[in-house]
């Protein structure tokens, strides 16, 4: 198993105990939109691996890289997703 699966998964883990911690019915579509942003942005980044488009799996030595940074920015949009409904 990956050791780095933890983090690839963190924009999900977030996601999900923002939603099953809520208590207020006032923001639920602004954590499921936290939600929907954030893995979004991680399917988005994970088909443009898998499918290799513009190079994105071999087109450099540091591509793989996209695993490390990609799971922080993917929060970054859950949380602008957030403030969309507000």
């Amino acid at each position: 198993m990956n050791p780095l699966i933890l983090w690839i998964l963190l924009p999900m883990y977030i996601g999900y105990a923002i939603v099953y911690n809520s208590k207020n019915k006032k923001r639920f579509w602004q954590e499921y939109n936290f939600l929907i942003a954030s893995i979004g942005f991680s399917y988005f980044y994970h088909l443009l691996w898998f499918f290799n488009v513009n190079g994105a799996k071999d087109g450099a030595s540091t591509a793989s890289l996209i695993f490390v940074w990609a799971p922080i920015w993917a929060v970054l949009f859950g949380f602008i997703g957030s403030f969309v409904d507000e």
